[in-house]
C-alpha cells in the first residue's frame, strides 16, 4: 500500500469538461464560463490521460516525487489559478476524495423487445420524449414561387416537397391530435407549401382553439394577408412564424408592416443568399422593430464562399457560446435541435428529421411506437459530434453547437474555421 504520507491526490473539479488531444488540454469552467487551452509536455501524458479517465473520477495519486517536479507544479499552479482542480493531502484517508465527474444520468423506459414484436406498454409516457410535431399539410410543386426549392431540408420554409398537390388527410390530422397535449408539454407546428390552401384549415384552426395546444405555423409572406394574420392571432396560443424573401413583394409587406403594435406572438425570418440581399435584410430589419426577427441564410449550391462566412463557426463563436452544465451534458447524449420533434409529411411518412431516412408511416405505426423505434435504432435524436468522424477527435466538440440541418443537407460536417484563426487563451 502507498504510503499516505508520500502521496496527494490531484483532482478536477466536477463542474469543469475537459477534452485532450496530443499535447493539449481543453478545459471549460462551468461556473466562470471561461475557455482555456493548456499545452503539456509528452512525459506529464500519462498523468492527463489518467486524469482525464471517467473511471478515475478524475483525481489520480501523485508520489512525492512526481508531485515535486516541476511541470506537475506548473499543472497545478494552472489549475487552482482558473478554479479548475486542486490537490488534496492523502494523509487524511487512503481513499481518494469523493469526486463526481459531469456526465449525464440518461433515463429510458422504452422497452427493449418493443420492436420483436412486443407490445406497447398502456403507462408509455409520450410527452417524457416528444416535444413538437411538426405536420406539413400540404405539396404543390407547381407552385410559381417556388425559388427556394431547398429551404425545407435546411430550416423547414414551407416549400412544396411533391410533384403534384396533395395533402396530409384530415382523418391523419385528428388521428394525431389525440395525443395528450395537456401540461404544454408538446408544441404543433404546421407547414407546407400554402397551409391556407388546406382543405380542412377551419376545421384544424377551430381544432387548435379547442384543444389550446400551443402552434406554430409556417408561412410565406408572399401568400398571406394582414387580414390572414389578424384572424389567426386572435387564438392566443398561436404563434406565426412568417418567411420573408428578397427582392420584397412591396405589397405585401406593406400591408404586413402596417401592425400597430408590436407582435410577440409573430416573427419574421429573414432569408438572403449573398451579400446584396443580406444588406437589404439588415435595411429591412431595421424598419420593422414591432416584430421579432431571425436571420436564415440559404444554401443554393452556388454562395459556398458567402455560405462559410455568414454561417461557419469561429473561435470567437466558441468563446461567446458560454454554455451552461446542463447544456454541455445535453451535447453528450442528444442532438438539442431534433430530440423530440416528428415531422409528418402529406403522404404520412415521419421523420425525425427530413434529412434523414422516414421511420415509418402514421397510417401503420402508432406515434408511440414511432418513438421507440427512433429511441432503439434511429440516428436523428442522438446524434452528437461524437458521432460525427470530422467532429469526434476534436478538441472542442463539446462546446460547438449540435449538428444542424444545414450539415445534414450539404452532407459536410465540418462548420468551422476554429483550427484556421487564433487560439482560446492558454498557457
Amino acid at each position: 500500500m502507498t504510503n499516505n504520507k508520500d502521496s496527494t491526490f490531484l483532482y478536477i473539479e466536477p463542474y469543469v469538461h475537459f477534452s485532450v488531444s496530443k499535447g493539449s488540454i481543453l478545459f471549460y469552467n462551468t461556473l466562470s464560463r471561461k475557455t482555456l487551452l493548456y499545452f503539456y509536455s509528452i512525459s506529464l501524458r500519462k498523468k492527463v490521460l489518467a486524469l482525464s479517465d471517467p473511471q478515475s473520477c478524475y483525481t489520480i495519486r501523485l508520489t512525492r516525487n512526481e508531485f515535486q517536479k516541476r511541470e506537475i507544479q506548473d499543472f497545478i499552479m494552472f489549475l487552482r489559478k482558473y478554479y479548475l482542480g486542486d490537490i488534496w493531502d492523502a494523509t487524511w484517508s487512503d481513499s481518494p476524495p469523493f469526486n463526481l465527474p459531469p456526465y449525464p444520468a440518461v433515463k429510458n423506459d422504452v422497452p427493449s423487445d418493443i420492436n420483436s414484436g412486443g407490445k406497447v406498454p398502456e403507462d408509455f409516457k409520450m410527452k417524457y420524449y416528444l416535444r413538437e410535431l411538426i405536420c406539413c399539410l400540404n405539396s404543390d410543386t407547381s407552385d410559381k414561387m417556388n425559388d427556394l426549392i431547398h429551404g425545407f431540408p435546411q430550416f423547414t420554409f414551407p416549400a412544396p416537397l411533391s410533384h403534384e398537390y396533395n395533402e396530409l388527410p384530415w382523418e391523419i390530422i385528428q388521428q394525431i391530435l389525440e395525443v395528450d397535449f395537456s401540461g404544454e408539454s408538446i408544441q404543433l407546428t404546421c407547414t407546407g407549401s400554402d397551409i391556407l390552401r388546406y382543405s380542412s384549415w377551419d376545421k384544424l384552426l377551430q381544432r387548435i382553439a379547442q384543444i389550446k395546444i400551443r402552434t406554430r405555423l409556417f408561412l410565406d409572406y408572399r401568400k398571406v394577408t394582414k387580414k390572414d394574420l389578424a384572424s389567426m392571432l386572435r387564438l392566443s396560443q398561436i404563434r406565426i412564424e412568417l418567411f420573408v424573401t428578397f427582392p420584397l413583394l412591396h405589397k405585401n409587406m406593406t400591408e404586413i408592416l402596417k401592425f400597430p403594435e408590436k407582435h410577440d406572438h409573430m416573427e419574421l425570418r429573414l432569408v438572403f443568399r449573398n451579400e446584396v440581399e443580406m444588406k437589404k435584410v439588415q435595411e429591412f430589419a431595421s424598419k420593422a422593430r414591432n416584430f421579432r426577427i431571425s436571420f436564415l441564410p440559404y444554401f443554393n449550391y452556388k454562395n459556398s464562399t458567402f455560405f462559410k462566412d455568414i454561417v461557419f463557426i469561429t473561435m470567437d463563436d466558441i468563446k461567446k457560446g458560454r454554455p451552461d452544465q446542463r447544456e454541455i451534458l445535453s451535447r453528450h447524449s442528444i442532438n438539442e435541435h431534433d430530440f423530440g420533434k416528428f415531422l409528418i409529411l402529406p403522404d404520412g411518412q415521419v421523420h425525425a428529421n427530413f434529412n434523414d431516412p422516414p421511420l415509418g408511416n402514421i397510417r401503420n405505426h402508432s406515434l408511440k411506437r414511432l418513438i421507440i423505434k427512433e429511441m432503439q435504432e434511429g440516428i436523428s435524436w442522438k446524434r452528437t459530434r461524437l458521432k460525427v468522424n470530422q467532429c469526434k477527435n476534436c478538441l472542442y466538440y463539446f462546446l460547438c453547437p449540435p449538428v444542424s440541418n444545414y450539415e445534414l443537407f450539404m452532407n459536410r460536417f465540418n462548420f468551422c474555421k476554429i483550427h484556421d484563426g487564433k487560439n482560446l487563451d492558454h498557457e
